[in-house]
């Protein structure tokens, strides 16, 4: 997004300090907790990246499509 000039929005932000504050929290249990981290890992990591990278996906095609069709016009 930063090379074809643009941001994310505020909800893909938030999506992306989710996931980072899961991982975070998974290293953190592993070192006392290894079956717990992994559990967690299992359970809630997967789904949030799935529906994370979907987004993002759906986001950046929208704004390369979007950078393209505006370069034509001018």
């Amino acid at each position: 997004m930063q090379q074809a000039g643009g941001r994310m929005c505020e909800c893909h932000r938030q999506e992306n300090q989710m996931l980072l504050a899961l991982c975070d929290r998974a290293s953190a249990l592993s070192r006392a907790h290894w079956h717990k981290a992994r559990s967690l890992l299992r359970t809630d990591l997967p789904k949030l990246v799935r529906e994370h990278i979907i987004s993002m996906d759906q986001f950046t095609v929208l704004f390369i499509n979007s950078q393209d069709r505006f370069a034509r016009t001018f």
